[in-house]
């Protein structure tokens, strides 16, 4: 079963534009709602934050770059999430890793009929944690002094 032809633009457009307004997901939502996809668009903003530019207030989801910055292409301004905010996207991909090894364990497992597949998968989640970890402990730190060091909306300097 492929793609929709509502879908397919869904995933194109959230791909190649750095923001998404609010009118333009109530659009897409209304129209996947109509199809029945209503859970396509919740996979398209994956790599979205839904927000509003801190420069000119337009709300809606800006697309997630290095270290979490943000930019609104409409009024020129770029920012950094808050450190909590970062923090918690890195805990999700240390989680998500692990659930996504642990859970290509298992269904190896299952596919070759042998037995332990969910002991594999629990050291698998484990691997995947252990991998992924690092990376989040490293880059945590990093993105607290770069978001708490960025020139605020309305300042002088």
């Amino acid at each position: 079963m492929g793609l929709t032809a509502t879908q397919r633009e869904v995933y194109a457009y959230c791909d190649k534009n750095d923001f998404v307004s609010a009118d333009t997901i109530k659009e897409f939502k209304k129209r996947l709602e109509e199809e029945g996809n209503a859970k396509t668009l919740s996979y398209a903003l994956d790599k979205l934050v839904t927000g509003a530019c801190p420069n000119c207030n337009a709300a809606g989801a800006f697309k997630w770059h290095f270290l979490g910055k943000l930019s609104h292409p409409v009024c020129g301004s770029s920012w950094y999430v808050a450190p909590g905010t970062y923090m918690g996207r890195q805990m999700k991909g240390v989680f998500r890793t692990g659930i996504e090894i642990g859970g290509n364990i298992f269904e190896d497992s299952e596919k070759k009929g042998e037995s332990g597949g969910c002991l594999g998968a629990a050291f698998g989640f484990i691997m995947g944690v252990c991998f992924r970890l690092p990376f989040a402990l490293l880059m945590i730190p990093i993105q607290a002094i770069v978001s708490l060091c960025q020139k605020k909306p309305g300042s002088l300097s």
